[in-house]
């Protein structure tokens, strides 16, 4: 099994060696070969279209409106994700386990009321509990065993203030079983693991979330004829 602590070597060979690349593996951009501009407008785009959807879903629900004061982008590498959220919300906490890739985001930062922290437990302890309107992941989740994504997804449920939502992706069960090479320094591995929807939803729900939604992620799903990728869409429940 892959301990946290071998996800942060990983992450850490990563980010020491070709951070946006190893968070955004289009073709033609390794070795360097993202424009930062480029590849930070990736992040605006995409926290635009999560947030659109989030809003038409609590709509829908006829839930109380989205208050937009603190979010937290878990999984934040160098912080692509976090400094879009930081143009809707007033604070903006993005953590992450690898402490390189942090580096490159207080490095690449240009946005107030953002702050980066390492996430060294694996129980998110150090954020207090209900202190967040909004939670985003993307492209995270799955590359922690199974056992480490549910139990962030409880801590996600603790983190939200009542009301608030989190988005997130994460991969279904694979369709067929992948053995994982033993990373090491000089070949770090990215490992992919799946949950499946019964599981993760029980969990959720458990932890005091409501499903708002569960959508086909066809860009996570398509790369790969092993997994599919879901969109979670989850709303914390009343106290």
């Amino acid at each position: 099994m892959t301990t946290l602590a071998d996800v942060r070597d990983n992450w850490t060979t990563f980010g020491q060696r070709d951070p946006l690349y190893a968070i955004m593996t289009d073709a033609g951009k390794e070795n360097g070969g993202w424009d930062e501009s480029e590849f930070f407008a990736t992040g605006v785009r995409e926290v635009e279209r999560y947030f659109d959807i989030v809003v038409r879903l609590t709509a829908e629900q006829r839930t109380e409106p989205l208050r937009l004061v603190r979010a937290l982008d878990f999984g934040c590498g160098v912080g692509r994700l976090t400094q879009a959220l930081a143009g809707l919300y007033r604070e903006v906490v993005g953590v992450d386990i690898s402490p390189t890739m942090l580096e490159q985001a207080r490095k690449y930062n240009q946005r107030d009321g953002v702050s980066f922290d390492l996430n060294d437990p694996p129980d998110l302890s150090f954020l207090c509990s209900g202190s967040f309107d909004f939670i985003l992941s993307l492209i995270t989740l799955q590359h922690d065993e199974p056992q480490y994504q549910l139990g962030y997804l409880q801590q996600f449920m603790r983190l939200l203030r009542p009301g608030g939502v989190a988005a997130f992706q994460m991969m279904a069960e694979p369709l067929f079983k992948i053995d994982h090479p033993k990373g090491t320094p000089d070949k770090p591995v990215m490992e992919m693991h799946g949950v499946s929807i019964p599981r993760a939803v029980y969990v959720l729900r458990k932890a005091g979330g409501v499903i708002l939604d569960i959508q086909y992620n066809k860009g996570q799903s398509e790369w790969s004829d092993c997994w599919v990728g879901l969109d979670y869409y989850v709303k914390k429940g009343a106290a």
